[in-house]
């Protein structure tokens, strides 16, 4: 209601989901689920500028900056966000956990659920992506300066997982360990665009990063007409692993505790 009280529908679904009802929500259905919802703003001016208090506009949501906004609170491990790796929303993501304080963030891809246990303390992953969680409670937010977010720590569980939403571990379905660097040994390019390759957050964490001896660091960037640059630095630290399952229908990676950055560092615009 206005004053911030349940209606008395939202009631009866508490009392169905504290029984043992299924409760889901799809696409801003999912984003709802947590305490905080993140209602719009896009995956660079959200990350870069101030949240945004108005939001009138369904077509903001991918064209602005970040709109926060209570949520119902059936998930209470961290924020929610959604049509993740498809649309960009791992800066948004980011800012979110700065501006709110909370510690952890699950994006969830397109055609993709998080299926959570009815204790909350497992969940798994099924559909067609993957799930990214930003662990942010190490993390350093600067958020109006040139270290704008670092030392969180991010993984990536594919469709197919469980893990354990309290130590952020695969529990079942990631698959075989990366075995030391593995075969690949190569010094990835570094910079951002379309022109560039393993543009999925999947296919760079496993072939440039934790499959790869030859570095333990790799970066994207991104820029605005502006002028403006963010970079996202991904790195291997000594708690970070790597699981490949290879399965008939396409290998799957699981990547935890990847140490990640985000960096502004500006130029001249045109």
């Amino acid at each position: 209601t206005a004053d911030g009280k349940d209606t008395p529908l939202l009631r009866l679904i508490r009392e169905r989901h504290a029984a043992g009802a299924v409760v889901g929500g799809s696409s801003a259905g999912a984003a709802i689920m947590s305490e905080a919802m993140i209602c719009g703003g896009d995956g660079f001016r959200g990350l870069l500028e101030p949240p945004t208090t108005r939001y009138a506009e369904t077509e903001a949501e991918d064209d602005g900056r970040l709109y926060l906004w209570k949520g119902l609170g059936f998930f209470g491990a961290g924020i929610v966000d959604q049509h993740f790796d498809h649309r960009a929303r791992l800066g948004r993501l980011v800012r979110a956990l700065g501006e709110t304080g909370v510690h952890r963030g699950f994006g969830v891809d397109e055609d993709t659920a998080l299926v959570v246990s009815g204790d909350a303390t497992s969940a798994m992953v099924v559909g067609r992506g993957g799930v990214t969680v930003l662990d942010a409670q190490g993390a350093r937010f600067d958020l109006g300066g040139k270290a704008l977010a670092s030392g969180l720590m991010l993984s990536l569980f594919p469709a197919g997982v469980s893990f354990d939403l309290r130590s952020l571990q695969p529990v079942a379905g990631a698959g075989k360990p990366v075995s030391g660097k593995g075969e690949s040994a190569f010094t990835p390019l570094e910079g951002g665009g379309m022109a560039f390759p393993n543009p999925r957050l999947e296919q760079l964490l496993a072939v440039e990063l934790l499959d790869n001896s030859a570095t333990d660091s790799v970066s994207r960037y991104s820029i605005d007409a502006r002028g403006r640059v963010l970079q996202f630095r991904f790195r291997e630290t000594d708690r970070s692993r790597g699981y490949w399952r290879i399965v008939p229908d396409g290998d799957r990676f699981t990547a935890t505790a990847v140490g990640f950055d985000a960096l502004r560092s500006d130029r001249d615009g045109p």
